[in-house]
Formats: structure tokens, C-alpha cells, sequence
């Protein structure tokens, strides 16, 4: 009788190990959820088409982002054509408070357009808070 339930509690503990082994390899390789996040881009005053078009494609690429009214407005300038120099901000679509301001400034051969890293920065600013 001893031994029967020394054997159903080495089942019972094996299980558990097994069970809580499970849970923690499916959820370590998992990436983090983040919260989505949902954004009206307004043109930016003295932007070109194709900066706009950039900015739009590379908010939508980002995970949990979307484009779409009612949410924060990311509003800005761009001023120039072989440095430019871009203002971009975040604004609180009901109460008009500004949330996030950053300038950039880059040469025209850049690797990277500033479209990409205001879209990089207004998602993140925006999942901060």
C-alpha cells in the first residue's frame, strides 16, 4: 500500500514538472504582445508625395499599428532638398495636447529616409505611454 502511493505521487509530481516545462517553452520563445496602436497621419506641410506614400507604408509595416481616424495625429514640416530637415509630432486627437515632438535632419543620400524613422519613433513613443 506504502509503495502504491509513493509511485502516485512520483506520477502526480512528473506530471506537474511536465505541465509547468511545457507552459515555459511555449511562452519564452513567444515575442512580446504590444499594444496596438492607432494613428491619423495629416501631410506634412511642404512634403513630397513620395515622403507621405513612405511614411504611410512604413507605419502600416509595423506590428499592431494602424492607419485609420480617430487616433493619435501625426502631424509635421518638411523643409528643404538636399539636407532636409523634418519636424514631426503627436498630437491627442480630443484634447489637442502635443504628446511628442522630434526634428530630424539628413543629407539627400541617406540609407535611411527620415519617413522611416519618424514612423520607428511616433509607434514607440505612443506604446510608452
Amino acid at each position: 500500500m506504502n509503495q502504491r502511493r509513493v509511485m502516485f505521487l512520483s506520477l502526480c509530481f512528473f506530471g506537474y514538472v511536465m505541465l509547468m516545462a511545457g507552459w515555459w517553452i511555449s511562452t519564452r520563445g513567444n515575442p512580446r504582445h504590444l499594444p496596438p496602436v492607432r494613428l491619423q497621419v495629416e501631410p506634412f506641410t511642404g512634403a513630397t508625395a513620395e515622403f507621405s506614400t513612405d511614411l504611410v507604408d512604413a507605419l502600416r509595416s509595423v506590428p499592431g499599428v494602424e492607419v485609420a481616424p480617430g487616433g493619435a495625429v501625426l502631424s509635421g514640416s518638411v523643409q528643404g532638398t538636399q539636407t532636409v530637415k523634418a519636424i514631426a509630432r503627436l498630437t491627442n486627437p480630443v484634447t489637442g495636447k502635443v504628446l511628442w515632438t522630434k526634428e530630424y535632419e539628413a543629407s539627400e543620400g541617406q540609407p535611411r529616409p527620415i519617413s522611416r524613422e519618424v514612423a520607428q519613433d511616433a509607434v514607440q513613443a505612443l506604446r510608452v505611454q
